[in-house]
C-alpha cells in the first residue's frame, strides 16, 4: 500500500482543473484533492490494466481534515457507486470538499479527474 500524490493542471484561474494519480496498485490511496467551491462539475476517467479482479473506487469527504473512517464511495448520476472494474468515464454526482481514488485491486492504474466551474 502506498500514498500516491496527484498532479494538477489548471485551465484558467477558476474555470477547470485536471487532476491525475498515476501508477496506482493494490491498496494504494490517492492523495486528497481539496475541491474549489467553483468546481461544480466533476468527472472521472480510469485507465490501465485492471487484471482479473482489479477494482478502483472514487471516494469523497466533507470532514475538515479527513481520516480513514471519513471517506465514502461517491456515485454517478444514476446512483451507482463509482467503483470500477474496467476503463470508464463517469460524472460524479455528489458535491464534496475532498476527493480521492482508492485501489482495492489492480496494477498500474491511472485516474484522471476533470473539475469545471458552471457556465455563466
Amino acid at each position: 500500500m502506498a500514498f500516491i500524490p496527484y498532479t494538477e493542471t489548471r485551465i484558467g484561474e477558476t474555470q477547470a482543473a485536471i487532476v491525475s494519480w498515476s501508477n496506482m496498485s493494490d491498496g494504494d490511496e490517492g492523495e486528497t484533492y481539496t475541491l474549489s467551491p467553483f468546481f461544480t462539475n466533476k468527472s472521472v476517467q480510469v485507465i490501465g490494466p485492471f487484471g482479473p479482479s482489479g477494482r478502483i473506487e472514487v471516494e469523497g469527504s466533507n470532514a475538515p481534515q479527513p481520516q480513514n473512517g471519513d471517506w465514502l464511495t461517491l456515485h454517478n448520476r444514476r446512483g451507482s457507486n463509482l467503483s470500477f472494474t474496467t476503463k470508464v468515464i463517469e460524472e460524479v454526482e455528489e458535491h464534496v470538499r475532498h476527493i480521492r481514488p482508492r485501489v482495492d485491486k489492480g496494477q498500474g492504474l491511472t485516474v484522471h479527474m476533470l473539475f469545471t466551474s458552471s457556465r455563466r
